[in-house]
């Protein structure tokens, strides 16, 4: 899992009950985002047919954070969509965190490509106004990576089989303050690990190939 380093402070910062806009681009893009499709079309392949991206939060340090502690809380069925930016929602009583690790995830269509899947680790901050602490919502799982429990179908996330819904995931958070505290679900509607070989960068464009 790229991404998350000691050596940066570069942070993405998300908001409770807003949205967030993920550049998803081919690595010829990489400082042109705005421009990314005439760079992408001739690795339209990249795309592999789409599958289904998500985001993952972990309140561990990026010192001791691991692949057991990501919980996803919001999932785009419609990812990778034609190298554009594509929108996270984020869930109103996601907790507040100064200095958290995330992940975006992407596991391809298996009419795309080969068994793998993309994950992308980055450092993020939360502003919102619950302070509890984050104690149920869907784990992040893995497929097609080494030493893992490998889910054995595609799609993992637009598919009725995972439980995970498209937008915000819901969220059960335990004491502190705000929205969604005391253990009470969220019902807001408002790491690159490849087998294959990959290329992705965060907290800015994830990139395909």
């Amino acid at each position: 899992m790229h991404g998350a380093r000691k050596d940066t402070n570069v942070q993405l910062t998300l908001t409770a009950g807003r949205s967030v806009s993920i550049p998803v681009i081919c690595g010829e893009a990489i400082g042109s985002e705005n421009n990314a499709l005439p760079r992408c079309s001739s690795d339209m392949n990249a795309l592999h047919r789409g599958g289904g991206c998500a985001l993952s939060i972990s309140y561990k340090s990026a010192a001791t954070v691991t692949s057991n502690d990501f919980t996803m809380f919001s999932v785009n069925y419609d990812c990778p969509n034609n190298f554009s930016p594509v929108n996270f929602q984020i869930p109103a009583n996601l907790p507040a965190c100064a200095d958290c690790v995330c992940a975006w995830t992407w596991v391809p269509s298996e009419q795309g490509s080969a068994d793998e899947m993309y994950m992308n680790g980055f450092n993020c901050r939360v502003e919102s106004s619950t302070t509890g602490t984050l104690v149920g919502g869907p784990r992040l799982t893995y497929f097609a990576v080494p030493g893992s429990r490998n889910p054995g179908f595609r799609p993992r996330y637009n598919n009725p089989r995972t439980g995970v819904k498209n937008g915000p995931q819901d969220l059960q958070v335990s004491g502190g303050g705000g929205a969604g505290t005391t253990t009470t679900t969220n019902t807001n509607t408002n790491t690159n690990t490849n087998t294959n070989g990959g290329n992705t960068r965060a907290p800015n464009p994830r990139t395909l190939r």
